[in-house]
C-alpha cells in the first residue's frame, strides 16, 4: 500500500486503479482541445499532489527513526493542505463537465486514494451508467467492488470488459487477483467444485493476461505463483515459470528473490541440490535470514555450506542471464 493510505486513520484504500495514459478522450466524441488540455493538467495535478503527499509521509518516516517527526494529527493537515486544491479542480471540472466519463473515473480514482470512498462509488456509478460498455470504466468499477464488496458484482463486469476487449492483460489479471482475495465466493459464482478448481481457473487467468503482456516481471511473478497452490504440484511448470520471472527482473534484488522462490519449488520437489544452487547465490543482506533458514531446513550434505558473504557467492548465477536449467534427476513427489 501507499504510505499515504496507511497514515489517515480517516481514510481507506478504493482499488479503483484508471488506465490514465488513455483517460484524454471521452467516449461521446471529440472533446474540444481546451477541455481535452484543461484535463491533462488535472492529471498532472493529481500526479504531482500524490507524489508530494508520499514525499511528505517518507520524510516524516525517516524523522521517527531518528527521534523526530511530526504527529498524525500534523501530517494529516498537511496531507489535507496537499490533497484538497486537486479535489476543488476536479469539483469545478466536473460541475463544467459532468458527463466527463474519464474525468468521473480519474475523481473516483484520488478520492480513492485518501479513502473517500462513498464519493468515490458515487463517481463511478455515474462513469458507468454514461459509459456501460467502456471496458476501462467497466474494470475500474469492478476493482472497487473487488475492494469493497459485493465481489460477485466485480466478476461479472470483468467478464464483460474481457468480452468487449479480450486482448487488454489488465482484465485478465485483475480478475485473476479479485478471485483469489474472494474464493469462497468465485466457487460458487463460477460453479467450480472446490477451492482446487479456483486456483486452476486463476492460473489459466494468469496465463492468458501473460500471453498478452509477456514482458511483465510482476505479472510473470504473479503467475509463477500460483504454481503453489496447484495439486499435484506442477514442479516442471513451476520452476520454468520462474525462470522466466528471472529473466524479466529488472534489477539484482529481484533476481535474488526469485532465486528463492527458486529453491523453495526445487525443495518441495526433494531436489535438494539445486535449492542449494540457489541459495548459495543469495547475497543481499535482506535475503540472507531467509537464505540461512531455508539453508538449515534442508537435509544434511557432506560438503559444508558457506555463509560467508563478504567474497563472490557459491554458484553464484549470472545475474544479467536466467538461472541454469536443473541438472539433477528428479526424485518423486511423496
Amino acid at each position: 500500500m501507499q504510505p499515504r493510505r496507511n497514515l489517515l486513520i480517516l481514510f481507506h484504500l478504493c482499488a479503483v486503479l484508471p488506465l490514465l495514459s488513455s483517460m484524454v478522450p471521452t467516449l461521446h466524441g471529440a472533446v474540444p482541445d481546451s477541455v481535452a488540455d484543461e484535463f491533462r493538467n488535472l492529471l498532472q495535478s493529481d500526479e504531482t499532489a500524490l507524489q508530494q503527499v508520499d514525499q511528505l509521509i517518507a520524510n516524516n518516516e525517516a524523522f521517527i527513526r531518528q527521534g523526530a517527526g511530526l504527529p498524525e494529527s500534523t501530517m494529516v493537515v498537511k496531507i489535507r493542505n496537499l490533497a484538497d486544491p486537486v479535489m476543488d479542480a476536479y469539483k469545478a471540472f466536473l460541475a463544467k463537465h459532468p458527463d466527463h466519463v474519464r474525468g468521473n473515473l480519474a475523481y473516483a480514482s484520488f478520492l480513492g486514494e485518501f479513502g473517500v470512498t462513498v464519493r468515490a462509488r458515487e463517481h463511478l456509478d455515474k462513469a458507468l451508467a454514461l459509459a456501460p460498455n467502456d471496458p476501462v470504466t467497466l474494470n475500474n468499477v469492478a476493482n472497487y467492488h473487488g475492494e469493497h464488496g459485493p465481489p460477485e458484482r466485480a466478476f461479472e463486469l470483468l467478464q464483460k470488459a474481457i468480452r468487449l476487449k479480450p486482448e487488454e492483460s489488465t482484465y485478465y489479471r485483475n480478475s485473476a487477483g479479485i478471485i483469489l482475495l474472494h474464493r469462497k465466493e468465485a466457487q460458487r459464482h463460477f460453479g467450480l467444485a472446490d477451492e482446487s478448481a479456483v486456483f486452476r481457473y486463476v492460473y489459466q487467468l494468469y496465463k492468458q493476461a501473460q500471453a498478452l503482456q509477456p514482458d511483465d516481471f510482476l505479472l510473470a511473478s504473479d503467475l509463477a505463483q500460483t504454481h503453489y497452490q496447484l495439486d499435484p504440484f506442477p514442479y516442471k511448470e513451476a520452476v520454468s515459470a520462474w525462470e522466466k520471472a528471472f529473466a524479466l527482473a529488472p534489477s539484482r534484488n529481484e533476481k535474488e528473490g526469485v532465486m528463492i522462490h527458486l529453491a523453495r519449488v526445487h525443495s518441495k520437489a526433494a531436489n535438494y541440490d539445486e535449492a542449494r544452487r540457489n541459495l548459495n547465490g543469495i547475497s543481499i543482506p535482506e535475503l540472507l535470514p531467509t537464505k540461512r533458514k531455508m539453508l538449515a531446513g534442508l537435509p544434511s550434505k557432506m560438503k559444508a555450506v558457506n555463509f560467508n558473504t563478504t567474497g563472490k557467492p557459491q554458484n553464484l548465477f549470472n545475474l544479467t542471464t536466467a538461472p541454469p536449467k536443473a541438472t539433477g534427476k528428479l526424485k518423486p513427489r511423496r
